[in-house]
C-alpha cells in the first residue's frame, strides 16, 4: 500500500460542470488514511460513470451476483455504492478484509467519462509485439504509454477507451492474447490476484491534481505533499485506443472461416426447427443459465452452450445466419457465464467443450426406445452372472492384507474422493501423486506408495498449458519424459456422462482399448465435469453407481475422483449421498496461517485404518526450481486438536453450541488462570474446534 498523509481528501467521481446526465453524483470524497487502494481506485472508476464488481478477496469471481440474464443488479455505479459494499464486506479492517474490485468492460460511461467505454488487452504470456506490429507504430506508441496494470512477472493489462458504440465482444485473439470487450471485466489495481500478489499500475500518463479526479482518470497514489503542504492525488490515464489496433482485434475476433464453429445439419421433417421455434427455446436457455448458483455455474454452462448448439444444428442451414449464427449464439452462452462471475478463459473453454458435445448430440423430440429386455431362463447362464461370494477365502489367515496405492490414503480397488475448495490444488496433489508413483517413488509426502499397473488420468478440468506447466515444475523434461510410460491421459475426451449407460459404455471401451487391468488407477478429474446430470440430485450420483462406478470396481480398478467443497467448505458440494459410492473420503484443507501447508483429514472410511491412519498434513513448496510435496506439521492445526482435547477434558458435549463450548472453557479459565494449558484458546479457536467436534468422521463398517 502506498503511504500517505494523515489527513488529505480525495475526491473520487467529480461531476462538477455536468449537468443534466443520468446517474450523475454530486461530488464524493474519501479520506486516503482510511481507505486502501482498491476501494479509492473502485471509487474513481464508478465516478467516470463505468460499472464496478465487487470481487472476492483472493479470487475473480464477484462477490454478489445480480438477478436476470446480465447480472446488472450486481454493478456499482457510484463511489458511494463502492464504499457500502466495502464496508459491509470488511466491516473496520480494511486492510485485511476489503474486497477487491473489477471494471465491467464495454460499458458506456455516464459520469465523468461521458460516452467512452473501458476495454483492455489482456496480455498472459501471448505474442503482443506481434499484435502490436500488425496494427503499426501508432499501436506500438499507444502500448508504451496507456495505462499499464501488472503482478509480479511480465504479465499484464493495457487499458484504453473507445467510443461505447465501437466496442468489440470480449475474445480470443492468440494463445496468451484475449480482448476483454463487451461482457468482459478486468481486475482494478490493488485487487489481490489468487496467486498471492496485487495488481498495481507500472506504467501511464500520470496527472497531479490537489484531490479532484480528472475525467477519465483511475487512481494511482497519494504523493508528498507541495510547498503549501497540501497532498496531491497521482492519476493514471488509460488512453484512447487507435483505429489500426481496433481493426487489428477486429480482424482476429471474427477469425478463419475453419477456426468457426461447424454444425452438423440433421436433416428430416420432425426433427426440424423453424427460426422462432429454436430463437424461443435459445431465449429459454441463456434464462435458464442466469439461474446458476455458486457452486453449479460452470456445470450449467457447460449444458447450456450444448443444448444451444443442439438446437442450432436443428436449424436449416440457409436460416443459420444473422442472430442465428452459431458464432453469435456461442458467444452469448461464453458471455453469460463471464457475466455469471466464471473467469473469460475459463467461460470460453468451458462453452467450447459444451459446444463440441452438443454439435454432435443435438436433440431430438421423440420418446427413447424402450430399453431391450433379457430373459434368463437357463440356470447355468444365471449362476454364471451371479456367481456366490467365497466366504471361506475371505476369512482364510493366509488371505493378503489390504495393499495400498498411498499408504492409509488411498487402498488398492475402492474408490476415493479428494475434496477441497476450488482452487485449493486438489488437481496438482492427484497429478504430483500419480507423477510420483508412475516413476516408482517409494514414498510420496512421507507415506508409503506401491503402483502395480498404471494410471489412466481422465482430465476435463484443465488446459494444455496447466499440463505444460505442471508437468515442468514437477520436474519433467524432454530427457525423462519416457519415465512417464505408465501415465495415460485423456486430455479434454468427449466422454459422455458416466451417469449415463452411454457414457459407462464409452469409459469402458476406453478402458479396454488400453489394456485396464487390477492394479491400475483411475483418476477422474472432476467428478461434476464427468456427470450429466443435475449435481445436486442424489440420483446422478446413484445412476453414476450404477452405470459406471460397480462395474470398474468390479475390475479391480483404484478410483482417485476430485470434487469441489459446498457452501460449509466442509464436505462434497450438491446431492448429500457424493460418498456413497466411494470408500473413502478426503477433504484437503489449506492451513489458515501458513501459506503452502495443507491438511487431508478423513471425511468418510469404509475399512479400518492401516499402519499410519489419522490425518495427513503436507506442506507444497519449491526446492531447487522443482515443486515438492512433503508431510509437515500445522502449528494452527495441531491448536486446533489442543482445542478440541480441552473441550472434551471439561466434559463439554460434542451437540453444545459454541457460546456454551466458549462458556465453559472462559469459566476454567477465570478458576485456575491462564497457563499452558489455556495457551492460543481464543474465541474464535475454541468456536472452530467445537464446530469439528459436531462433525465427526463418518466410519462405515466392512458388512455396509
Amino acid at each position: 500500500m502506498t503511504d500517505r498523509p494523515q489527513t488529505t481528501q480525495l475526491a473520487a467521481g467529480n461531476t462538477a460542470g455536468l449537468s443534466g446526465l443520468e446517474g450523475s453524483a454530486v461530488s464524493f470524497r474519501l479520506d486516503p488514511s482510511e481507505h486502501p487502494d482498491p476501494l479509492l481506485t473502485a471509487a474513481s472508476v464508478a465516478g467516470n460513470g463505468w460499472p464496478v464488481l465487487a470481487i472476492r478477496p483472493g479470487s475473480k469471481a464477484p462477490l454478489h451476483h445480480g438477478a436476470g440474464d446480465n447480472h446488472r443488479d450486481a454493478w456499482l455505479t457510484t463511489p458511494a455504492a463502492v464504499v457500502g459494499v466495502a464496508e459491509d464486506y470488511a466491516g473496520t479492517c480494511w486492510e485485511c478484509s476489503c474486497p477487491g474490485f473489477a471494471a465491467v468492460t464495454g460499458q458506456l460511461g455516464r459520469g465523468l467519462a461521458i460516452e467512452l467505454a473501458l476495454v483492455c488487452l489482456d496480455h498472459d504470456g501471448g505474442d503482443l509485439a506481434e499484435l502490436l506490429a500488425e496494427a503499426g507504430p501508432e499501436a506500438e506508441e499507444w502500448a508504451a504509454e496507456t495505462l499499464r496494470v501488472q503482478r509480479c512477472d511480465e504479465r499484464a493489462h493495457l487499458w484504453g477507451t473507445l467510443p461505447a458504440a465501437d466496442v468489440p465482444p470480449t475474445g480470443r485473439l492468440a494463445d496468451g492474447l484475449e480482448w476483454r470487450g463487451l461482457g468482459g471485466y478486468v481486475l482494478l489495481p490493488g485487487s489481490l490476484h489468487p496467486s498471492g500478489s496485487r495488481y498495481t499500475i507500472t506504467a501511464g500518463r500520470v496527472e497531479f491534481t490537489g484531490g479532484h479526479a480528472p475525467a477519465g482518470a483511475i487512481y494511482r497514489g497519494v504523493t508528498d505533499p507541495d510547498d503549501d503542504g497540501a497532498a496531491c492525488v497521482a492519476w493514471a490515464y488509460p488512453l484512447p485506443v487507435p483505429e489500426s489496433l481496433l481493426a487489428v482485434v477486429a480482424r482476429r475476433l471474427d477469425g478463419p472461416a475453419d477456426e468457426r464453429p461447424v454444425l452438423r445439419l440433421l436433416t428430416g421433417g420432425a426433427g426440424d426447427l423453424s427460426p422462432g421455434a429454436a430463437r424461443m427455446r435459445l431465449g429459454g436457455v441463456l434464462s435458464w443459465l442466469g439461474g446458476a448458483e455458486v457452486g453449479e455455474r460452470n456445470d450449467r454452462l457447460n449444458k447450456a452452450a450444448g443444448l444451444a448448439a443442439g438446437l442450432l444444428a436443428r436449424v436449416p442451414e440457409r436460416e443459420r445466419v444473422g442472430e442465428l449464427a452459431p458464432e453469435v449464439w456461442r458467444q452469448a452462452v461464453a458471455d453469460a457465464g463471464v457475466m455469471l462471475g466464471l473467469d473469460r478463459r475459463e467461460a470460453e473453454r468451458t462453452t467450447a467443450s459444451g459446444w463440441r458435445w452438443g454439435t454432435d448430440h443435438p436433440a431430438e423430440d421423440r420418446e427413447p426406445e424402450p430399453p431391450a429386455v433379457v430373459v434368463l431362463d437357463d440356470a447355468d447362464t444365471v449362476r454364471e452372472r451371479f456367481p456366490v461370494l467365497d466366504l471361506a477365502a475371505l476369512v482364510d489367515p493366509d488371505r493378503p492384507v489390504r495393499r495400498w496405492l498411498w499408504a492409509d490414503v488411498v487402498p488398492e480397488g475402492d474408490h476415493v474422493s479428494i475434496v477441497a475448495p476450488a482452487g485449493a490444488g486438489k488437481s496438482l496433489l492427484v497429478l504430483a501423486l500419480a507423477v510420483a508413483a508412475v516413476r516408482g517413488a517409494e514414498t510420496f509426502a512421507g507415506r508409503a506408495l506401491s503402483l502395480a499397473g498404471r494410471v489412466f488420468y481422465v482430465d476435463m478440468e484443465n488446459s494444455a498449458d496447466d499440463w505444460s506447466e505442471r508437468l515442468t515444475d514437477l520436474g519433467v523434461t524432454p530427457e525423462n519424459v519416457g519415465d512417464l510410460s505408465r501415465l495415460l491421459v485423456f486430455h479434454l475426451p468427449r466422454l459422455r456422462g458416466l451417469d449415463t449407460e452411454a457414457g459407462a459404455r464409452d469409459l469402458l471401451a476406453l478402458l479396454d482399448a488400453y489394456d485396464a487391468r487390477v492394479g491400475d488407477v483411475l483418476v477422474l478429474d472432476s467428478t461434476q465435469r464427468v456427470t450429466e446430470g443435475d449435481e445436486n440430485s442424489n440420483d446422478t450420483l446413484r445412476r453414476l453407481y450404477v452405470h459406471t462406478s460397480a462395474e470398474v470396481k468390479r475390475r479391480g480398478l483404484t478410483v482417485i475422483r476430485t470434487d469441489n467443497t459446498g457452501w460449509d467448505r466442509t464436505r462434497e458440494r450438491g446431492a448429500s449421498n457424493k460418498r456413497d459410492d466411494v470408500g473413502y473420503s478426503w477433504l484437503l484443507t489449506p492451513d489458515e496461517r501458513e501459506p503452502g501447508v495443507f491438511t487431508l483429514t478423513e471425511g468418510k472410511r469404509r475399512g479400518r485404518p492401516g499402519t499410519v491412519g489419522g490425518p495427513l498434513t503436507i506442506r507444497r513448496h519449491m526446492v531447487g526450481g522443482l515443486l515438492r510435496f512433503d508431510q509437515a506439521r500445522s502449528p494452527f492445526g495441531e491448536t486446533l486438536a489442543h482445542a478440541r482435547a480441552l473441550l472434551a477434558e471439561l466434559g463439554v458435549p460434542e451437540s453444545a453450541g459454541l457460546n456454551k463450548a466458549w462458556a465453559a472453557v472462559r469459566e476454567a479459565k477465570a478458576e485456575h488462570g491462564d497457563g499452558p494449558r489455556f495457551a492460543g484458546m481464543t474465541r474464535a479457536v475454541i468456536e472452530r474446534a467445537q464446530s469439528e467436534r459436531g462433525r465427526s468422521v463418518e466410519v462405515v463398517a466392512d458388512d455396509d
